[in-house]
């Protein structure tokens, strides 16, 4: 019994130590981070313009068949749920229908600031019917993908149209900016409520993989619920260069269109400024880092990414860093969530300042 006492209060011991440890460190990044540039200095020659011609035809094509609609679904990225969200769908395509956002890739964001994020959503948006938290891997028992056609079927059984006719069938537009789920949205609705397997639309990891308005996917049966999936719309002009440096962070924008050593850049800025330190573990670093340059060259070294080449001035073989390979990577670990659940539109909500805690800071 006594060993065992023992054991127990060396256990104690050393997680209060560890706590003691870990609050210190804590307390050090955030002191650290304090003397780190408040605001981002932007690159030169950054392109305003990301609007490819095939989203441009694909919004005109929706503006032909949204007679034939009966709700709107906005799909978007949890984690931006103020940027980057198109003003033409509000403009040109929602009118009055029933609008539902979902806001997909949720596991990535704290489930604490969902209640938040929707206040502030509906707060700026009355026209929103609802706002939908998903996480499509694990679609099967996420209660939110559980409650899109329930939702839609109610919003159908209210309307005028299915009253009036005698065997309705309803069409839902799946809407949304490039790489934010749609296509994974419409597979998994297919999948839950009808129980086919397959994928009735293409998914992909890269932004604009839908090209063409598809032709309607049947999700349901009693009413008679058809998804029609769209090309990702993006913005037509990201006149704010932190929208635009988000929607790059998230994906919603090919990776070379910014370059990944600027999107890193951008992402170290908003991660210190917020006293968001998970990176420093999951990339085996010391501390947090200001200069994104070094930052790349110690995870370029510590992963191998070094390629022998040349030395113009000795004419020597000299190892290189490949930082864009390492900027790559800090890109992926981040988009998988290994870096913490955070959002990148912290400024847009929970504008008090909360106390130090350590679980805020992502050790």
């Amino acid at each position: 019994m006594g060993d065992i006492q023992a054991h127990v209060s060396s256990v104690y011991r050393r997680q209060r130590l560890l706590c003691i440890e870990m609050s210190s460190r804590a307390k050090q990044w955030a002191d650290l981070a304090q003397t780190f540039k408040k605001t981002y200095q932007f690159p030169q020659g950054a392109n305003h313009n990301w609007f490819p011609g095939h989203m441009a035809r694909g919004l005109r094509q929706m503006q032909y068949e949204i007679r034939k609609m009966d709700v709107i679904v906005e799909v978007h990225d949890a984690r931006i749920p103020f940027t980057g969200r198109n003003e033409n769908f509000r403009r040109t395509l929602t009118g009055r229908l029933p609008h539902m956002l979902v806001l997909n890739k949720s596991d990535l964001v704290p489930g604490q600031d969902f209640d938040e994020i929707t206040e502030e959503l509906k707060a700026r948006h009355p026209h929103l019917n609802d706002v939908v938290y998903t996480n499509c891997r694990q679609a099967g028992n996420c209660p939110g993908v559980k409650s899109i056609i329930p939702k839609c079927a109610d919003y159908i059984r209210n309307s005028d149209r299915y009253h009036r006719s005698e065997k309705p069938d309803a069409n839902v537009l799946v809407i949304g900016i490039p790489n934010v789920g749609k296509s994974s949205i419409i597979n998994a609705l297919r999948q839950l409520n009808l129980k086919l397997k397959g994928k009735a639309t293409a998914v992909g990891n890269t932004p604009g993989l839908t090209q063409a308005v598809l032709t309607k996917i049947r999700v349901f049966n009693d009413p008679l619920i058809y998804l029609v999936d769209t090309p990702g719309i993006s913005s037509p002009n990201v006149t704010d260069m932190h929208m635009g440096m988000k929607l790059a962070v998230c994906a919603t924008l090919k990776d070379h269109q910014v370059g990944p050593i600027f999107i890193v850049d951008y992402l170290l800025w908003y991660m210190n400024r917020h006293q968001l330190f998970g990176y420093v573990k999951e990339m085996k670093l010391n501390s947090p880092m200001e200069n994104t340059k070094h930052l790349l060259y110690d995870v370029a070294i510590r992963e191998g990414m070094v390629l022998n080449q040349k030395d113009l001035t000795t004419g020597q073989l000299k190892p290189f860093p490949q930082l864009e390979e390492a900027a790559t990577l800090f890109l992926r670990r981040f988009r998988e969530g290994r870096f913490g659940k955070f959002s990148l539109d912290l400024d847009h909500y929970g504008q008090i300042q909360k106390p130090l805690n350590i679980n805020d800071l992502n050790l």
